[in-house]
């Protein structure tokens, strides 16, 4: 490697330039042997080097003007410099001299066995970098010698040959390099590098396929062959060549040579250390084992066979050996140092014998055990059980087979509820059980009761069954398929002809949900997404019960119960009980007379009798409330319903409620628990939910919470949210929106009904009161036609106090509970990745939710009248192109007509408007054409106030339809005092 630099020595204009070259040098060094330096050396103008030349070292590499390749081999020449030498090998307290260090501390032992080494693979190091170029050869001195020497590309093959020439043995090399012999003996050839052989031969530098020791082509140099006399032969023979018919090629004449080629075999022996598994790699040739780490390439071994010398060679295969070893690496495991391999990082002990050693054996590696104190059980374990149904629960027996070892299952027990997969076998072996035995027989162990050697199971249990099967070999008479089936079949369903409703497919489906679960006695979750029509679903089951289970259920309670009370009021039971948030009890009223023949009461309020329920079984439905049913319970709990339904079921998710507590108590033959949120804060809702539709379904609350909710919660554990939902699947039935939106209508409109609360409800009435008052007044003397405006300035007053009563009194301090309400169903809907449309009429109320949001942390765009065009294009690109604002706030005059607000989901109206045709054009800016999914309006009113009576006023008179509060007020002008009176009643 030689790279030129020019630069002038005289300072006048004529002045001659100096060529100088940067070359590397091999130099005979007086302690260190060869090594290589960097020089500039001037070039004379004959174009030979002069004997004056100039050491470059890294601090003035960039005076020379060196490249990367050739500052990345000063670095390694750098290293053997003297400073750098003395610091790495001296190991003395007092500081040093060079000449002290080459004198007094630098032995022959240190040097060869350390010093020379380090320097040697410096070297190699460089003249891999140096491949195809040339080096120097300097002689110092008096003697200018600059011989020029190339580094060979390719390697060179060494041929050790032995042959008999009359009595003696002659021992000769013959080295090759693409098909073409080099001539070895020369006496200025040098060996440069010793382990691997780097040797100077006529003017090149050679290196060897093989590897090759120096010392073994050095003796060549000055002669061609050795001579053996006959005397020494067997001390020769072992000393020098059976060690070269180890690693190398030997060509004999006049010795016999044998090559064995046994076909290898690739050995991971299981080594345990400090509970670790590892293991080491070997690999067998007939008899002899080599570890993968052992630098042999083979064996070989001296013999007299007939007189003559005979030498047995045998080979490794390092090329197959080196496959094998990279096999593992790329199944994970690493070379942890020699021969030793560590299983693949966060491997289990577990997992490796259970699944990586099967596939090791399928790769062609052999296990190797003979060592181990307890071996691993390696084979499959196979898990046999019988299952009988017996009245209400199953009976199922369980064991293990190990081989030929047969385990109770009882005995395993003590592992699978500690989670130990590692099991002691009466032979001493470790036997690894399945994950897949935890993840099935857990839930069987836990919900199971021991009875001798059997498991009993209850029904609640049977899909747990269904998964077993997948783990078992079934030795029972009864095909497990046949006696669960037993548990999921129920008949042809048909829809009376007096449900006034048409099922979608989806609602179709959740009906035959519910009549399979009546039919097997169970009681179930309905979660659809709010909107998808669970009370239409419920409504039709009551129908479909009355028609096909009210006569038997009728019979069979006459018969263990009797058809009087004590008093002699004739008791039958009722059907149905519908438990419902107060606000909801009207819709349900009104939905069952819309859609059924059924006939309803509703048992609320202050004013209830609490001894009406002796008349309840004139009713198909009661309807009551959950604050209701708390404090009733007294009177409830007397009664047998045939089928209870909690709407708005989350009410009772804290099991430790006087409300959940009052639902679990409530005499039932079936409960059905209805909500779009069947876990809002945590698992351990869905425990009380389903504790009260299935009592003990899921166990002991404090037993749920351990194995459940803080697994899942805390480690994210994903075995127990699989288990708990293999549990829990058969009793719940949830479909979102975009599951079922082909079957969807375009828009699905809901009312929610929102209470006051008191400080809101004791300002409304107040305020009633007084315009109730003084617009009766004013119209006694003036006449309804000119007082209009005073009525539209009350009915505004009152319909803000129902929204929020700090929209018209500034001064207020408390809560209102339609404003609670929004934000409650604003942010269930949210949670499900929905966007939505909020829509008021009255900006301060738009800006009392636009506070909220900032407080909730919920990102939001916003339009009002005072927004100007600009800001409205940009707030509405916000909402449609983006994810990150799920809600937009508008006020009517700014976004009821004119915009596309297709992103949306949801729309919310905050307050209603008495113009179905304006309601229609806020629903419309996201339901638009080309839109696929279906739009949810959800109507806000708060009940008993004047938004709740004039929605009750329009359906009796038309007329107020499309009118009220309209922006010319024409809503007035058809008004009449008998409806207003109605208004502020």
């Amino acid at each position: 490697m030689s790279s030129s630099s020019i630069i002038k020595i005289h300072t006048s204009d004529n002045a001659p330039q100096l060529i100088r070259e940067n070359v590397v040098c091999i130099e005979p060094h007086p302690s260190l042997g060869l090594i290589l330096q960097y020089r500039s050396v001037e070039k004379l103008a004959s174009g030979n080097f002069s004997m004056e030349s100039n050491k470059i070292r890294l601090q003035n590499a960039e005076f020379y003007g060196l490249t990367p390749l050739e500052i990345k081999v000063l670095n390694l020449i750098e290293s053997y410099e003297p400073d750098n030498l003395i610091q790495r090998f001296y190991t003395g307290k007092k500081r040093i001299s060079v000449n002290d260090f080459y004198e007094k501390t630098l032995t022959p032992e240190l040097l060869e066995k350390d010093v020379r080494p380090y320097i040697e693979r410096k070297i190699l190091a460089a003249l891999k970098e140096l491949k195809g170029q040339t080096v120097y050869f300097w002689g110092k001195g008096t003697l200018n010698i600059w011989i020029p020497l190339v580094v060979e590309k390719e390697p060179a093959h060494i041929v050790y040959k032995i042959q008999r020439k009359d009595e003696n043995l002659c021992y000769s090399i013959e080295i090759k390099q693409e098909g073409k012999t080099i001539k070895v003996q020369n006496e200025n050839n040098e060996v440069l590098l010793n382990t691997p052989a780097y040797v100077i031969l006529n003017n090149s530098i050679y290196h060897f396929i093989d590897g090759q020791d120096g010392k073994r082509v050095r003796p060549f140099f000055n002669k061609k062959e050795i001579v053996i006399p006959p005397t020494a032969e067997e001390v020769y023979l072992n000393k020098f060549i059976v060690p070269i018919a180890e690693e190398y090629t030997v060509e004999a004449q006049g010795v016999v040579l044998h090559k064995i080629n046994n076909t290898p075999k690739a050995i991971l022996k299981i080594m345990i250390f400090s509970n670790d598994v590892n293991l080491g790699l070997r690999f067998d040739y007939g008899d002899k084992s080599y570890n993968a780490n052992e630098a042999s390439k083979g064996k070989a071994s001296l013999a007299k066979e007939g007189g003559e010398w005979a030498i047995t060679q045998m080979k490794r295969d390092l090329a197959w050996e080196n496959q094998q070893a990279q096999l593992l690496e790329k199944e994970g495991f690493a070379l942890k140092q020699g021969a030793l391999f560590t299983l693949p990082e966060n491997m289990s002990v577990a997992v490796f014998v259970q699944e990586q050693i099967p596939k090791l054996t399928e790769m062609g590696f052999e296990i190797d055990q003979e060592n181990l104190k307890n071996p691993f059980f390696l084979a499959e374990p196979k898990l046999y059980y019988s299952v009988n149904l017996v009245n209400d629960w199953f009976d199922l027996e369980i064991k293990v087979r190990f081989g030929e070892i047969e385990i109770p299952f009882k005995k395993l027990k003590a592992a699978i509820i500690a989670g130990n997969r590692f099991y002691e076998l009466p032979n001493g072996s470790i036997a690894i059980l399945p994950d897949e035995w935890f993840e099935k027989l857990s839930p069987i162990i836990d919900y199971g009761e021991e009875s001798s050697s059997k498991i009993k199971l209850g029904r609640f249990h049977y899909n747990l069954l269904e998964q077993f099967e997948r783990i078992g070999i079934n030795r029972s008479s009864e095909k497990l398929a046949s006696v669960v089936k037993s548990y999921k079949k129920t008949g042809t369903i048909v829809i009376p002809e007096s449900f006034n409703a048409k099922l979608r497919n989806y609602q179709k489906t959740g009906l035959q949900w519910l009549i399979a679960l009546n039919d097997n006695r169970f009681g179930g979750l309905l979660a659809d997404d709010m909107g998808l029509g669970k009370t239409i679903q419920t409504l039709a089951f009551f129908e479909w019960f009355l028609a096909n289970k009210r006569p038997e259920r009728k019979r069979v309670f006459e018969l263990n119960v009797g058809e009087k009370t004590e008093e002699g009021v004739e008791k039958k039971p009722i059907p149905f009980i519908v438990v419902a948030p107060t606000s909801l009890l009207y819709n349900w009223k009104e939905e069952i007379e819309r859609f059924t023949k059924l006939s309803a009461f509703i048992y609320s309020g202050n004013a209830r009798s609490r001894y009406v329920w002796e008349y309840f079984h004139q009713y198909d439905v009661i309807l009551t409330t959950y604050g209701t049913l708390r404090n009733d319970m007294d009177v409830l709990g007397r009664i047998s319903f045939d089928i209870a339904v909690f709407d708005e079921a989350q009410q009772i998710k804290n099991p430790s409620s006087q409300s959940a507590k009052a639902a679990l108590a409530l005499p039932a033959s079936q409960k059905i628990l209805l909500t779009g949120t069947p876990i809002e804060n945590s698992t351990a809702d869905l425990w009380s939910l389903l504790n009260v539709s299935n009592p003990g379904i899921l166990g002991p609350y404090t037993r749920f919470v351990k194995h459940f909710s803080n697994k899942i919660e805390k480690q994210g554990d994903v075995q127990k949210t699989k288990e708990l939902k293999e549990i829990t699947q058969p009793f719940i039935l949830r479909r979102t929106k975009e599951q079922v939106a082909k079957e969807l209508p375009p828009r699905h409109e809901q009312v929610f009904y929102c209470d006051m609360l008191p400080e809101q409800e004791s300002l409304y009435e107040k305020t009633k009161s007084y315009f109730r008052n003084e617009l009766m007044q004013t119209i006694q003397h003036n006449g309804l036609e000119k007082s209009r405006i005073y009525v539209l300035k009350g009915l505004l007053k009152l319909r803000q106090m129902a929204n929020h009563p700090y929209l018209a009194d500034n001064t207020f301090t408390h809560e209102s509970g339609k404003f609670n309400q929004i934000l409650e169903s604003l942010e269930n809907v949210l949670k499900g990745g929905n966007k939505v449309l909020l829509f008021s009429q009255f900006v301060s109320h738009l800006k009392l939710f636009k506070q909220a949001l900032q407080e909730r942390n919920i990102p939001f765009t916003y339009i009002d009248g005072s927004v100007n065009s600009q800001e409205r294009a940009a707030q509405v690109k916000l909402f449609q192109d983006t994810k990150d604002y799920p809600v937009f706030l508008i006020s009517l005059k700014a976004g009821g007509v004119g915009l596309n607000l297709t992103a949306a989901d949801y729309v919310f109206l905050a307050d209603p408007w008495w113009n179905p045709a304006v309601e229609r054009q806020a629903m419309d800016r996201a339901h638009r054409i080309g839109r696929k999914n279906p739009v949810f309006v959800y109507k806000f009113i708060t009940e008993n106030t004047v938004e709740e009576k004039i929605i009750r006023l329009q359906e009796r008179k038309k007329k107020l339809a499309g009118e009220i509060v309209s922006e010319d007020n024409n809503w007035l002008a058809n008004i009449e005092t008998e409806d207003l009176e109605e208004l502020l009643s």
